[in-house]
């Protein structure tokens, strides 16, 4: 269901009113009602999985718990002594520890079923010479589609998993009350990856609705678009055009505006995205994790992925980071190194190879191809070589200067990242890395424009690609600066306020007309 279609219009609106006005204190029952019913419509057999996932950890963590109380109640029987209570709770974690793998060798293998065995078919026609159609699992297996948001909510359910496990809250009792949390429809359109005990506290409560309120909410959903469709889509052509197919004969001046075009399209296109479904999700008063804080002003890499898909860099971080940092072997390899090179080598090593880990994972979650594993490693690698550096050089300092500078160098880092990641053939990344420094050929930049200008652009879409990404500009500096900028618009004078609107709502509207039809977000796919 398209959030710009009229029928996802008319089943936002009938949810909307039913939360506000008959079901008002039942509220989370509307929302449970809704997600099903929205995820009903990306396929019928789409529900199964989330259906699974959620029961499948709701148990789960529930077993986990009960496993604990049990325990806790038999060491307070007299008569025990520490060897006995020392058995018991070692039995107890030996129990959790089956339950937990069991529901994450579940989950994560659905999703990697999902994501990965279209590349397994391919690999197996490959080895075996016999045409992938030969090895399907059943009817239509040979041509998965990811079910809606499956990445997002197994990673959600995950995590509320380990967080029962390390009894960081109560697991809940209502398994539709949990399965609220895993389905809830806004973040299933392409993130982000909430937290449990952020999301269900406010399913709990009862929300009110005003007008300041839906103004707020209608005014950033419409900025998201204008991201969306007036510059995302604008420039998707033009990208495709000149990074789809990169030859060796092609001028790295054209490779180079190629990245920067795909850099703000990628942004735009997220971004935009995530300020559409946090608008929707405001409007049933329910505040999702954030996801974006002006990233390209970052001043290394590791600030970029701090700043950029926050809420997934916090997952890995709390999940896969901290607990692989702090396994028996990093923890031997820290004082390995810290007895040879010091007590700053020894955490900053085991540090640098988590970083190397977690990115390798980022880029296996984006997909199973070469590009991705070659992207998430180069993301890895820099920030372990920056930490290093860090080790050894100090830079610290707050002059406008040496920011600046340091903002221009993770820019171009992170633009170089993007040759691995948009040019889908390892061979011609590297083909477009050596045009981009060997062959750059300036004087072919103008005929290069003049090919786009006939294809991918038009008079039209270059002035609302312009207007929209100088919006965009003003709107991340204001950000950067403190400045709530739907405030400053919603509070500013009446012209300068409906000047505002008319200039978003023609955005828009020539966005959808000069626009690339594209099927969804980018983001929906990973």
């Amino acid at each position: 269901m398209d959030i710009f279609s009229v029928s996802f219009a008319l089943f936002f609106l009938t949810a909307y009113i039913l939360y506000y006005t008959l079901m008002r204190r039942k509220q989370w029952v509307v929302l449970v009602v809704a997600n099903l019913v929205f995820y009903a419509f990306s396929g019928w057999k789409n529900l199964i999985f989330i259906l699974i996932t959620s029961f499948s950890v709701w148990g789960g963590a529930l077993a986990m718990e009960r496993f604990a109380l049990k325990a806790k109640e038999r060491r307070k029987e007299p008569g025990l002594g520490k060897e006995e209570k020392d058995r018991i709770k070692a039995d107890t974690l030996r129990k959790k520890r089956l339950v937990l793998l069991a529901v994450l060798l579940l989950n994560f293998g659905i999703l990697a079923f999902f994501k990965y065995w279209n590349g397994v078919l391919k690999l197996l026609g490959l080895i075996f010479n016999t045409e992938v159609q030969n090895w399907t699992l059943f009817h239509g297996a040979s041509a998965l589609l990811l079910p809606l948001g499956i990445s997002f909510y197994t990673f959600q359910s995950v995590g509320y998993c380990i967080d029962i496990y390390g009894g960081k809250y109560a697991a809940e009792k209502n398994p539709l009350k949990y399965l609220l949390f895993v389905s809830y429809f806004p973040a299933l359109i392409q993130g982000p990856i909430n937290r449990y005990d952020s999301l269900a506290p406010q399913f709990q409560t009862t929300h009110r609705t005003g007008f300041s309120a839906m103004r707020r909410s209608l005014l950033l959903f419409a900025w998201g678009a204008v991201k969306k469709f007036a510059l995302a889509n604008l420039l998707s052509g033009a990208v495709s055009l000149i990074l789809d197919h990169v030859e060796p004969e092609t001028p790295g001046c054209m490779i180079v505006t190629g990245i920067l075009l795909y850099g703000i399209q990628q942004y735009a296109d997220f971004s935009g995205g995530i300020d559409m479904v946090l608008a929707l999700s405001d409007a049933f008063g329910i505040r999702m994790a954030e996801n974006f804080r002006q990233p390209y002003f970052s001043v290394s890499l590791g600030d970029f992925w701090r700043r950029w898909h926050i809420s997934l860099g916090a997952w890995m971080r709390d999940y896969v980071f901290y607990p692989f940092a702090l396994t028996k072997l990093m923890q031997g390899l820290g004082k390995r190194v810290k007895k040879r090179f010091g007590p700053q080598a020894g955490s900053v090593i085991p540090a640098c190879v988590a970083n190397i880990l977690v990115f390798f994972i980022v880029g296996i979650w984006h997909g199973a191809q070469w590009h991705y594993i070659a992207w998430g490693l180069y993301n890895g690698l820099v920030i372990a070589a920056e930490d290093l550096v860090g080790m050894r050089f100090s830079f610290s300092g707050n002059s406008k200067g040496l920011r600046f500078f340091r903002m221009a160098r993770t820019f171009l880092i992170v633009n170089i990242g993007w040759y691995f990641d948009r040019i889908l053939d390892v061979k011609c990344e590297f083909t477009a890395l050596k045009n981009t420094l060997f062959s750059f050929q300036p004087s072919a930049f103008l005929p290069g424009i003049r090919e786009l200008y006939g294809s991918a652009f038009n008079e039209w879409t270059v002035c609302i690609a312009a207007v929209a990404f100088g919006m965009l500009l003003v709107t991340d500096i204001m950000k950067e600066c403190g400045k709530d900028v739907r405030t400053v618009i919603l509070e500013s004078n009446p012209a300068f306020r409906w000047a505002v609107y008319f200039l978003i709502f023609y955005l828009i509207q020539f966005g959808l007309i000069y626009g690339t039809a594209t099927e969804g977000f980018m983001y929906a796919f990973f």
